[in-house]
């Protein structure tokens, strides 16, 4: 948002608006709870919603399942791995991937802006596939992770393939998502009209998918890193 903004705004005018368009949004939305609570109990709660579970991964199979013996749902993520914690890791990990994306996306739309190039096809496409990527990063490398954070990998994907026509990816994100929701709440009652063998629904396996997911999607975003803006469609 804050790069495509970048693009889009180019006076101290829209600026202007921009932000007052955003307070007066952000306003509209906080109103029913600031009604309820007042500002100071909105802030605590906003303030107090994170942390709270210091599992290295809570049913999101991600690479800490390769990385770690045992369970990782049973690791502290605040314990030493080599000489930092298992959250160090975890944030300098996704740091890292989230740079090798934002850097060549950032280098493109800094081009387009400079050339007064408008936006194409091929931008949007990376707009989506770098957005879901970021998700992607966020959910596969940090600690603390629930299954539900991989929604937005899943939505961001999903129109990556509107704009691309391409939705291999999609489907390929799609799939580990769905084995994960069917191995989280399995009990009583699985999603799945078969018996969990454990062979077949391994955390080790989706933790593998996600991991393809995440290759294929690097290869998608290289490919169209190395295209040229072609086709023009207005922003």
């Amino acid at each position: 948002m804050a790069i495509v903004s970048f693009y889009s705004i180019r006076n101290i005018k829209t600026v202007l608006i921009a932000i007052a368009g955003v307070a007066l949004l952000q306003t509209i939305l906080v109103l029913p709870f600031i009604s309820h609570g007042g500002v100071g109990k909105l802030l605590a709660i906003a303030g107090h919603t994170v942390g709270l579970y210091h599992n290295l991964s809570i049913c999101a199979f991600n690479i800490w399942y390769f990385i770690t013996p045992g369970n990782p749902y049973f690791i502290v993520d605040t314990d030493a791995y080599f000489i930092f914690s298992y959250r160090t890791f975890g944030l300098a990990f996704f740091g890292i991937a989230a740079l090798a994306v934002l850097v060549p996306f950032f280098t493109r739309i800094w081009t387009m802006r400079r050339l007064s190039q408008p936006f194409t096809k091929k931008t949007y496409e990376m707009l989506f596939l770098t957005t879901g990527m970021l998700c992607l990063c966020f959910f596969y490398f940090n600690t603390q992770m629930h299954e539900r954070y991989a929604h937005p990998i899943i939505i961001f994907f999903f129109f990556y393939g509107v704009a691309s026509g391409n939705y291999r990816l999609y489907i390929l994100a799609s799939i580990p998502y769905f084995l994960s929701l069917d191995k989280c709440f399995s009990y009583p009652d699985g999603f799945l009209p078969i018996v969990h063998y454990k062979i077949i629904y391994a955390s080790k396996i989706i933790a593998g998918w996600y991991t393809a997911t995440l290759i294929y999607s690097a290869c998608l975003f290289i490919k169209l890193m190395r295209q040229p803006e072609t086709e023009k469609i207005a922003l």
